[in-house]
C-alpha cells in the first residue's frame, strides 16, 4: 500500500508565487493584498404608514393654524386707519351748538319794562337791569346789566361780572359791507385773537333772524362766555353782545332773560 501523506489545509485564497528574478539579480517583492469581506448593512426599518399619515396631518393643521393667525393680524391693521378715519376724535370746533330759539317767536309780558331808543332801533328791558351808554372803537350803544343775587349778596358788584348777564349794542356806521362780509370778518378777527392754549373755542357762524330781518350770531364758550349778534340797521351794522355768568342752574334763565329782550327789537326810521 501506498504511504498517505497527511492533507494541508487549504487556505481560502493563495497568493501567486512571486516571479523568480533573473539569475544575478535580486528577487522582487511583490505585496499582496486580500480583498476584505464588507459585513452586509440592514436596511433601515420603514416607519408604519399610520404614523406617516398623522404626522402629515399634525404639519397640515400646523401651517393652517399659522395662516390663519396672519390673516387675523393683517385684516385687524386694516381696520385701525378706517375706524379711525371714520370716527375722528371731536375737537372744539366740531362741538357746534344749535343756535337759541329766534327771539322774535317768544311771546313776552312787557309790563312795567323800560325802553331805550338806540339810532334806527329801540328795545325793551326788565326793571331788574340797569342801562349805561357804552362805547367801543367809536361804536356807540346801550349796556343792559343784571347782577345775579350770588354776586350782589357778595358786595363786589362793581368788579368783573362772575354771576349774572349783560346784553350790549354797539352800532358800526358807513362800513362799506354787507351784513354777511362784515359779520364773517369780525368773527374771523375774534377768532384769530383766541389763545390756542385756552380752553375757549367759538362755535360756527350760523344765520338767524332779529325782528323779521336776517342776521347772523356765533356763541364764545371759556374764560367767558358770550353770543354775538349782527344785523342791518338802515346802512349800519348794529353788533349786540349778550355776555353771562354763573352756576349751572342759574345760566338758563339769564339767558331766557336775554332772548326775552331781543325779542322786544323793532327798527325805528
Amino acid at each position: 500500500m501506498e504511504e498517505q501523506k497527511p492533507t494541508e489545509p487549504s487556505s481560502p485564497e493563495i497568493a501567486p508565487a512571486a516571479p523568480v528574478a533573473p539569475q544575478g539579480q535580486p528577487p522582487v517583492a511583490e505585496t499582496v493584498i486580500a480583498p476584505t469581506a464588507q459585513s452586509p448593512v440592514p436596511p433601515a426599518p420603514e416607519a408604519p404608514k399610520s404614523n406617516k399619515k398623522m404626522l402629515m396631518i399634525i404639519g397640515v393643521v400646523i401651517v393652517l393654524l399659522i395662516l390663519a393667525a396672519v390673516a387675523v393680524l393683517a385684516f385687524t391693521q386694516m381696520q385701525r386707519p378706517t375706524e379711525t378715519a371714520m370716527e375722528p376724535s371731536p375737537t372744539p370746533e366740531a362741538m357746534i351748538e344749535e343756535p337759541t330759539p329766534t327771539p322774535e317767536a317768544m311771546v313776552v309780558d312787557t309790563t312795567g319794562w323800560e325802553s331805550y331808543a338806540g339810532e334806527g332801533y329801540t328795545l325793551m328791558y326788565p326793571s331788574t337791569f340797569t342801562a349805561s351808554d357804552t362805547e367801543e372803537n367809536g361804536d356807540k350803544g346801550v349796556s343792559l346789566l343784571m347782577h345775579g343775587e350770588i354776586q350782589k349778596n357778595s358786595g363786589r358788584t362793581q368788579t368783573e361780572l362772575f354771576d349774572g348777564v349783560v346784553v350790549k349794542t354797539l352800532l358800526a356806521k358807513e362800513t362799506g359791507q354787507t351784513l354777511e362780509e362784515y359779520s364773517s370778518s369780525e368773527y374771523q378777527i375774534a377768532k384769530s385773537g383766541l389763545d390756542p392754549n385756552s380752553d375757549d373755542y367759538f362755535t360756527d357762524l350760523v344765520k338767524t333772524a332779529i325782528a323779521g330781518q336776517d342776521a347772523y350770531v356765533y356763541d364764545i364758550h371759556g374764560y367767558s362766555d358770550a353770543k354775538v349778534y349782527y344785523l342791518s340797521v338802515n346802512e349800519n351794522i348794529l353788533k349786540i353782545i349778550v355776555i353771562y355768568a354763573g352756576s349751572e342752574d342759574d345760566v338758563p334763565g339769564y339767558l331766557s332773560l336775554a332772548d326775552q329782550i331781543l325779542s322786544t327789537f323793532e327798527f325805528t326810521q
